[in-house]
């Protein structure tokens, strides 16, 4: 009997909300291939470390720390130093300001390394994300970086980014590119 009861909990309190990631990476639903394309960055942007959502998660999703990539020009004015070179000298005044704490517990999150425009990054994966009793996209690319050795990020595609997202709100409808093209266009390919 209590198991009957603890399922019709369950039930009524999660009916509300979404379950499973939903891989669209190569999905026949999708309008356009994202996977494998490269595109470049059209600002100087940067690396850090936060919390993402993780892939790997099953059911209701979860979440992980992983690096993400955001752009200098993805804030007002006024809250971001617009450069690395700026940032460095007063980098603790900008942490503070570009990456708030949740909790006085949290470890303050910073910058690891610039990445210049015209850098570029090829998707790797894209999938809806069960939030509540929505979804929300998230996205995936290897950048190359200046050393010419690539790394895995997380792309600015939900509002759990830092700054401005890059994406268009609904990627399934999309015929063009998937980004706002002041962060990011497709490479052109030369012959």
């Amino acid at each position: 009997m209590r198991a009957v009861a603890a399922g019709i909990f369950l039930a009524t309190t999660l009916g509300g909300c979404k379950y499973g990631i939903i891989d669209a990476t190569n999905s026949p639903l999708m309008k356009i291939d994202l996977s494998g394309h490269c595109y470049k960055l059209q600002s100087d942007s940067f690396v850090y470390e936060a919390s993402c959502l993780d892939p790997e998660a099953g059911g209701f999703g979860g979440k992980a720390r992983c690096l993400k990539l955001q752009s200098f020009s993805a804030f007002d004015p006024l809250r971001t130093p617009g450069s690395y070179e700026v940032y460095l000298l007063h980098k603790d005044v900008w942490d503070r300001k570009l990456f708030p704490k949740v909790s006085p517990f949290d470890e303050q999150i910073t910058i690891l390394y610039p990445v210049l425009k015209g850098s570029t990054f090829t998707v790797t994966w894209v999938a809806q994300y069960p939030w509540g009793p929505d979804r929300v996209w998230a996205m995936r690319a290897r950048l190359r970086r200046p050393d010419s050795t690539d790394v895995e990020v997380d792309l600015p595609t939900n509002r759990f980014s830092v700054g401005k997202k890059w994406s268009h709100h609904e990627l399934l409808a999309l015929t063009t590119t998937p980004f706002n093209q002041q962060f990011a266009e497709k490479c052109v390919e030369t012959k």
